[in-house]
């Protein structure tokens, strides 16, 4: 089922890249997807983080594209809980 941008509500982070990479796109979006899970310690489930969903990349026209859902679970600051 293909994806719109209406269902990644209510929070939506893209990034869009031209490259001149020796490597396919696929290869390249997989690298980034990669070093994400990796920066937001997804992979080793840190910090109150999970992934909830990965959707490696896909060829829609002209365009290769994938995705990282996640879910960041921690109280916020203005919740001060020890007073």
């Amino acid at each position: 089922m293909p994806l719109t941008l209406a269902d990644l509500r209510p929070y939506t982070s893209i990034t869009l890249a031209r490259t001149k990479a020796r490597h396919s796109p696929a290869k390249l979006v997989a690298a980034v997807l990669d070093d994400i899970e990796t920066v937001l310690g997804l992979k080793a489930s840190e910090g109150g983080r999970r992934l909830v969903e990965r959707r490696d990349p896909a060829r829609d026209g002209k365009w290769t594209v994938g995705f990282l859902h996640y879910e960041e679970r921690r109280s916020p600051r203005w919740a001060d809980t020890d007073r």
